[in-house]
């Protein structure tokens, strides 16, 4: 009495195998060719080292575009944010923060702007501080101008300013 349901199970599970191998092969015969969406990346520019006048503060930090394929969105990536006191280098912390103002301007592949404002955030010691993300207008290099002021960490009467740089980043974006 139990060899039939089992022979039936089993025979249920090969039909199953096979309408499923034969669904898969006539799925990818006939699998429609649209874009794919980009897998989300981050590309990012060489690090840059920043001291404030008298050198009592310090940073480290990339300028970086994040992309999914459709949108294009400027990064600071603020690696290192530290205060000299008494002989010695403290990072930031929640008592200490590191305020960052994020200034930018993003070329698309053809010179055009494609975005430009400005962002800000805290660094404890370190952080993200995101731009605000734009479409993009193709797959190519951007070239992402950017700058930052950073106020603290401690020391707040001199602020940290790292002047405009630019980078061009390859950016695989959709149209």
């Amino acid at each position: 009495m139990t060899r039939r349901p089992i022979k039936a199970l089993m025979a249920a599970i090969a039909m199953a195998v096979a309408l499923t191998a034969g669904s898969t092969a006539s799925a990818s015969a006939v699998a429609p060719t649209s874009t794919a969406r980009a897998e989300p990346s981050l590309q990012c520019g060489e690090k840059m080292v920043n001291y404030s006048e008298g050198r009592w503060t310090y940073s480290e930090a990339r300028l970086c575009l994040h992309t999914d394929g459709e949108l294009v969105r400027p990064v600071l990536e603020v690696e290192a944010c530290q205060y000299y006191w008494g002989a010695a280098w403290y990072n930031a912390g929640n008592a200490h923060k590191c305020k960052i103002d994020f200034a930018f301007t993003v070329l698309g592949p053809d010179g055009n702007v494609v975005n430009s404002g400005t962002a800000e955030g805290d660094a404890t010691p370190s952080a993200e501080i995101f731009g605000e993300p734009s479409r993009c207008t193709g797959s190519g290099t951007y070239q992402l101008r950017g700058r930052y002021v950073q106020h603290g960490p401690y020391w707040t009467e001199t602020s940290l300013d790292s002047g405009f740089r630019a980078v061009n980043i390859d950016v695989p974006c959709g149209g």
